[in-house]
């Protein structure tokens, strides 16, 4: 039993590393911004000082649906009602 359950835990992750993941150094770099707002604070961030750090991020439209086979999609440079 503890075979098979080695043998679909690797199988998922080799579908995840094979899977198409879309971004741009920007969102590495916000992200890393956003972490080192959250460490700041000092304690769990809360839904609005989430807000807050995206404040000023422009709302895009459809932001998210732009292929067909749907890829993991990381843009924390626009978001819109979905995001």
């Amino acid at each position: 039993m503890k075979r098979l359950v080695c043998f679909l835990v690797g199988l998922c992750l080799s579908v995840l590393i094979c899977a198409e993941v879309k971004y741009e150094e920007m969102d590495s770099t916000l992200f890393i911004n956003y972490l080192q707002y959250v460490n700041d604070l000092g304690h769990a961030p809360s839904l609005s000082e989430t807000g807050m750090f995206f404040l000023n991020a422009p709302y895009v439209a459809g932001v998210l649906d732009k292929d067909a086979d749907e890829p993991l999609v990381v843009n924390m440079r626009q978001l819109d009602c979905v995001t």
